[in-house]
């Protein structure tokens, strides 16, 4: 199967609660993980704080829309792929 590179952009409402979850996947998914970057928008946050993180990876469509499906079943998360080649 052809391997593609993407970006998932992943949102989270409440990233103190969602770490683990995410923590989890994301080890589980580390062989199609290229990169990965933190973005903390309300710095100033100490309860139910946002955050933002995006992925690089590369992997088969269907690795790449199974990693993008198992974020969006967290709750409180939403995650988005775009394959860019």
């Amino acid at each position: 199967m052809k391997k593609h590179l993407a970006s998932i952009t992943i949102f989270s409402d409440d990233r103190h609660n969602n770490a683990v979850k995410l923590q989890k996947i994301l080890t589980d998914n580390g062989n199609l993980i290229m990169a990965r970057l933190g973005v903390n928008p309300a710095r100033m946050c100490s309860v139910k704080c946002p955050g933002i993180i995006v992925l690089i990876v590369e992997g088969t469509s269907q690795e790449i829309s199974g990693l993008t499906r198992k974020i969006d079943k967290i709750y409180a998360m939403r995650a988005k792929s775009l394959i860019i080649a």
